[in-house]
């Protein structure tokens, strides 16, 4: 299953040090769980669109983190 999330930064990344390394280590713990997912920046309202496919939606849920 396939699931599309908006990304919206609360303050800008280059500020926020701390949330792109955990970003990087839960993008690390996903693949262990065989969870696939990708990122997208983008401009305007949100910065980013991310994809993840994952075996079911409570698989992605769990791992959904909103502090981003």
């Amino acid at each position: 299953m396939f699931f599309i999330t908006l990304v919206k930064w609360k303050e800008s990344p280059a500020k926020q040090k701390e949330s792109v390394e955990q970003y990087t280590k839960t993008m690390e713990a996903l693949k262990k769980q065989g969870i696939k997912m990708q990122t997208y920046w983008t401009l305007g309202r949100y910065n980013g669109v991310t994809i993840m496919e994952a075996p079911s939606e409570k698989d992605a849920m769990k791992n959904i983190n909103p502090t981003i």
